[in-house]
């Protein structure tokens, strides 16, 4: 795409990059505290509100982890010969 950086993918990035998904990580999940802490368990639940609350946070940290794990790690720009182009046969 025009206007975007070319990405060095070494070894020596590892660190940094990894710092950035754990920063993703903690900003999604602050900004998603007040609708997390105001969870309230049902009064016959099999877990209590705290347990609910903890277990909440504790998933969307992993999602947003995850998802910036694989913006950091797994997505690639992609080269032309590594993608053929399907065309239709005309015979």
């Amino acid at each position: 795409m025009p206007g975007f950086a070319e990405h060095q993918y070494s070894y020596s990035t590892v660190g940094w990059r990894l710092l950035n998904c754990f920063g993703f990580a903690a900003i999604t999940l602050f900004l998603l505290l007040p609708p997390l802490l105001a969870l309230k368990a049902e009064p016959d639940a099999a877990w209590d509100t705290s347990k609910l609350r903890f277990v909440a946070t504790g998933t969307m940290f992993c999602i947003a982890f995850g998802l910036a794990l694989a913006a950091q790690f797994a997505l690639r720009k992609g080269t032309p010969e590594a993608s053929p182009v399907l065309t239709p046969r005309t015979s």
